[in-house]
């Protein structure tokens, strides 16, 4: 069985005298997937610096801020009515508001190193983030590395959001994940990456690239990139 404390997603009361968070077991989420059984050891998982685990390198904060943006909001128009798995979120809950702002049916961030818990304080007090008023979305944070939790998941279920992969992944951890991420994909979903050249396969799925200057002009490389299952 999954640990509570991994296992709860809040979930804003219908009702708004209800003063107590629901909670659901993510397994109701997302349905089939696998006990927490350990598949990679910490050995092999050295995709940080030894003993010195850094904060990610960017953020999707630019790209939250401004799904305003006609767009913007049709690149992650395959996000809406899907389950987001974020891979690396680090501490922030830039990737939730992402999966908030595209209408997605839930969001799941995925972070392997001690920043998870300020991430779950984030998801925690997302209404006071984001104002009482904004709509929220099932969500939970998970400590676990990319493979392990990809490994969890049933084939064609969800849709996945990430930053800066390869620039974390040895080369044969980052080859592995990429096959995890094209069995778990759901048929309408996608996997978008933020300010990365991590690919999956073109004869499998086709991509698309969001306007460099469009999303970071001060940044240059921030880049959006979207793949999609080939029909």
């Amino acid at each position: 069985m999954l640990g509570m404390d991994k296992n709860l997603i809040e979930l804003k009361p219908k009702n708004p005298d209800l003063l107590k968070p629901i909670f659901i077991d993510i397994e109701s989420i997302i349905p089939g997937i696998k006990p927490p059984f350990p598949l990679t050891s910490r050995a092999e998982y050295d995709l940080y610096f030894p003993d010195n685990p850094l904060y990610p390198l960017g953020t999707a904060e630019d790209i939250s801020g401004g799904l305003n943006r006609p767009e913007l909001q049709n690149f992650f128009k395959p996000f809406e009515g899907q389950i987001v798995v974020e891979i690396g979120s680090g501490p922030y809950i830039s990737g939730y508001k992402v999966a908030l702002f595209c209408k997605a049916r839930a969001y799941v961030g995925v972070e392997p190193y001690e920043f998870v818990k300020n991430l779950k304080k984030g998801l925690k007090k997302a209404e006071e983030v984001l104002g009482s008023s904004s709509p929220q979305i099932p969500r939970t944070a998970v400590q676990a590395d990319a493979l392990s939790f990809l490994k969890r998941l049933p084939g064609k279920s969800v849709s996945v959001f990430a930053s800066q992969l390869e620039s974390i992944m040895k080369e044969k951890y980052e080859i592995a994940v990429a096959k995890e991420i094209q069995r778990v994909l759901h048929p309408e979903g996608a996997f978008i990456q933020y300010d990365s050249t991590f690919s999956l396969d073109g004869g499998l799925f086709k991509s698309d690239l969001f306007d460099r200057d469009g999303i970071g002009d001060f940044i240059i490389h921030h880049e959006l990139k979207k793949y999609q299952r080939r029909t």
